[in-house]
């Protein structure tokens, strides 16, 4: 079967509050709102979902290899992004990575997994689903994220940021935003597979 062709579909984007945490005092604002989020989620007796990703320089010479430089999770309306390349990562985080009570969604996150562990080998990441499983499960084919965001959601991912440079000392607000919205498109599909499957 051939790729979907997804020119003519409305581009998805996020559009909530977005945190680039990449000092102490962001990263301390970024726990409270993730400790805010979580705790909604208990009053509700709710699952805590967020979407996950990660970013990397991309190497275009043999050999080289480099650090994941940034770590996304996402809710619909908040996205947390930690620049591993300048913090080490914080104790919110890898609490989230390290629970079994808090599912991370992503896309190919075994490779995420990975390559976390090269920045922290000691953070045992549990509870991680891939959505690209879930889907082939309900029957999909395409597993990519934008055949996927086509095929569950009806609308496109922008991937123009992608082999940017994520270890520059400033982001662009276009990096930023594709950044988010990758963690967020994650979790906006396994949510709609589940209601839609009743998975």
């Amino acid at each position: 079967m051939s790729e979907i062709k997804t020119e003519d579909f409305p581009l998805i984007q996020f559009e909530g509050e977005i945190i680039l945490a990449d000092n102490l005092k962001k990263c301390e604002y970024a726990h409270q709102r993730l400790v805010e989020f979580m705790d909604q989620k208990e009053i509700a007796e709710e699952k805590i979902i967020f979407g996950f990703d990660t970013e990397t320089r991309p190497s275009f010479t043999r050999g080289t290899n480099y650090k994941v430089a940034l770590l996304q999770f996402s809710t619909d309306n908040l996205a947390i992004l930690i620049r591993t390349h300048f913090i080490a990562i914080p104790p919110i985080v890898r609490y989230i990575l390290e629970s079994p009570e808090i599912t991370k969604v992503g896309l190919a996150c075994h490779d995420d997994v990975k390559a976390i562990k090269k920045v922290d080998e000691e953070i045992n990441c549990v509870n991680i689903v891939d959505v690209a499983k879930v889907a082939k499960h309900c029957g999909h084919t395409l597993l990519g994220l934008n055949n996927l965001c086509h095929s569950v959601l009806g609308k496109r991912v922008s991937k123009k940021s992608k082999l940017t440079n994520w270890e520059n000392e400033h982001l662009t607000s276009e990096q930023i935003l594709y950044a988010a919205t990758d963690a967020f498109v994650t979790l906006q599909i396994y949510q709609e597979l589940i209601r839609t499957q009743g998975l």
